[in-house]
């Protein structure tokens, strides 16, 4: 990793990416990485700008390049350049049109681990150079995740437009550029046409053997109290992915008694629409503790939840709450 006092007589960075859309805050709060290492002028590469109106590419390059720029239209601190980067034969001729059509950059800073595997151990022919300094090693920042945040997931958000969601994760300008160029209805129209479907989810309600719902609070996004649940694997079937996850998620051996219902609201998930089939399960064996998504194991008595004041009160994540009532009028 170069010296900070190294990057500080540096002028330019290279920064890459797809941008699907851009910028979301999490791309920003890269940038603001780079400029607490004293960085003050950025070569933006839009990567793949020859792909478009696809569900993983929806925007043009040039609708990209105005994001940016409404984007960044608040640093004023810093300047910028964009460039178009088409997808190439190879990644040998990617990086090779990136040396020829850009300007000189000393360091590529980046989170993504294909881009710091090409640039490694890169020379550049510099283009305006002393005869004693003709080439020059690109250095590569690594850039750390500290505002997660996926294209997936905001596409989903656009394709629903879920406003609440997308000013969580992008800057506040974004908004009316997107309803301008009518994002929502392209990204769906995309989807429609890949088929693309909803993500299928198990959910799983069991008591212990002294009578208590087995309940997890989730240490990850969406929060709250939640069943234990999961994504269902390609080739998987739904009652197997029911036990498998289970056994993940709170450490139980169960068999699955019979199903709850299916729940399938676009709204009942805040990250994308999640399909939900909930089983009953029947405690086998096993030490329940918390694993995977769980922060710790909420333990409930059955009779304690049958009352709407009870349920009220619990931060129940999604539609939990909504399934647990279902599954305590079934029992």
């Amino acid at each position: 990793m170069p010296k900070i006092s190294d990057m500080k007589k540096q002028k330019v960075w290279l920064f890459i990416g797809r941008f699907q859309p851009w910028l979301h805050l999490g791309q920003i709060d890269a940038l603001k990485q780079a400029m607490e290492k004293g960085v003050r002028h950025f070569l933006i590469g839009i990567g793949s700008s020859n792909k478009e109106f696809t569900r993983d590419n929806p925007f043009t390059y040039d609708e990209r390049k105005k994001m940016i720029e409404l984007s960044l239209k608040s640093m004023k601190w810093m300047s910028y350049q964009i460039f178009s980067i088409p997808d190439m034969d190879s990644d040998k001729a990617w990086k090779q049109y990136i040396f020829d059509t850009l300007p000189d950059f000393d360091f590529v800073i980046t989170g993504n681990t294909r881009v710091k595997e090409i640039f490694k151990n890169s020379l550049k022919l510099r283009d305006k150079s002393p005869s004693d300094d003709k080439s020059f090693a690109i250095k590569i920042v690594w850039l750390k995740i500290r505002v997660p945040v996926k294209a997936t997931f905001l596409r989903d958000q656009l394709a629903l437009w879920r406003i609440e969601e997308l000013k969580k994760a992008l800057p506040l300008p974004l908004i009316p550029y997107f309803a301008k160029i009518k994002a929502s209805e392209r990204i769906m129209k995309l989807f429609h046409q890949d088929r693309r479907t909803p993500y299928l989810c198990v959910d799983v309600a069991f008591q212990d053997k002294q009578g208590n719902l087995i309940l997890i609070e989730r240490k990850n996004y969406p929060l709250g109290i939640a069943l234990p649940w999961g994504f269902v694997e390609y080739g998987e079937d739904p009652k197997n992915a029911a036990v498998r996850e289970v056994k993940e998620e709170v450490g139980a051996k169960i068999r699955i008694k019979r199903l709850i219902g299916v729940y399938g609201d676009p709204k009942r998930d805040p990250r994308a629409h999640n399909v939900s089939i909930v089983y009953e399960g029947e405690y086998i064996s096993g030490a329940i503790k918390a694993g995977d998504d769980a922060k710790r194991v909420v333990r409930s008595k059955v009779e304690s939840l049958k009352s709407k004041e009870a349920l009220k009160k619990i931060k129940f994540c999604c539609d939990h709450g909504q399934i647990i009532k279902d599954f305590l009028s079934k029992s």
